[in-house]
């Protein structure tokens, strides 16, 4: 028995479930490679969605070529979606990894949506913080607001940071070539805003110290969110570095970071200790 075949609806076809399929094996294939540590050539990290825009365009014009030509427009752009769902179909089940760990977001910075003001503006219920001196907040005119909208909802401010006076502190600006109260004098400039947020208009904050060096920085927003990034002490713009924004479970809490990140900060809120807004602002 013969077979007709309709080359304008077969060629488009094949050519569009080709693509998506080279971009599956090739996303597989790089994958793996991560996984052991290595490289394609330098930058590969950015390969697959050169690789996956490409499959697409091939498959479209493909597609809308061979439909259009023989009058089969709606066809055409039938076709166009078939690659379209699979490259979407590849990188959601790529992105879900993460998805699933609490892990929404990675950006290269600080200074842009995560920036001080922005990041403040989104508090509402509560925050908890674990910096040096949170300089950036406290010079920010939003972490007034934030701390003042936490106080009217009933709760309290924690603030974990650097005790001005540590020894750990002294060294790691004299490390940084920076003067050796370098880092003493920033911390003791946020305590006074913070003192003056305490006194004078009855914000409900608590402060606590630790002495020794904490790498990372920690700040929760109404106990749905977490910022987490790292501090480099040498550097012009602490900002500048990169920060992974993480969120609670929905459903088994302990399948997400921000369940260890929320217990780092509990057991370390725990051994430090309290400020009584009086001392090293004399």
């Amino acid at each position: 028995m013969n077979v007709d075949f309709d080359a304008d609806i077969v060629v488009p076809l094949a050519v569009n479930v080709v693509s998506g399929g080279v971009s599956w094996l090739i996303l597989r294939a790089l994958q793996a490679i991560r996984t052991k540590r290595r490289k394609l050539f330098p930058g590969d990290a950015g390969v697959l969605y050169v690789i996956l825009a490409t499959a697409w365009a091939v498959g479209a014009y493909f597609a809308v070529h061979y439909a259009t030509s023989g009058g089969r427009a709606v066809l055409g752009t039938a076709l166009v979606a078939i690659p379209t769902a699979l490259i979407f179909m590849i990188l959601w089940y790529d992105i879900l990894h993460y998805w699933r760990v609490g892990i929404r977001s990675a950006d290269a910075s600080m200074d842009g949506r995560l920036s001080p003001a922005k990041t403040l503006a989104a508090v509402k219920n509560s925050l908890d913080f674990l910096g040096t001196g949170a300089s950036k907040l406290t010079s920010d005119r939003e972490f007034r607001e934030a701390v003042m909208r936490v106080t009217r909802n009933g709760s309290t401010v924690r603030l974990l940071l650097s005790q001005p006076d540590s020894s750990n502190l002294r060294a790691t600006a004299q490390r940084s070539r920076k003067p050796v109260d370098a880092y003493e004098r920033v911390v003791k400039e946020s305590l006074r805003v913070i003192a003056d947020l305490y006194t004078q208009q009855a914000a409900q904050i608590e402060v606590r110290f630790y002495t020794d060096i904490r790498r990372f920085r920690l700040m929760f927003i109404d106990e749905k969110v977490c910022l987490f990034s790292y501090n480099v002490y040498a550097s012009e713009n602490p900002l500048g570095f990169p920060a992974l924004t993480v969120v609670r479970a929905t459903e088994e809490e302990v399948r997400s970071f921000y369940w260890a990140l929320e217990h780092y900060f509990g057991d370390e809120w725990d051994q430090a200790r309290p400020w009584d807004f009086q001392e090293f602002l004399t």
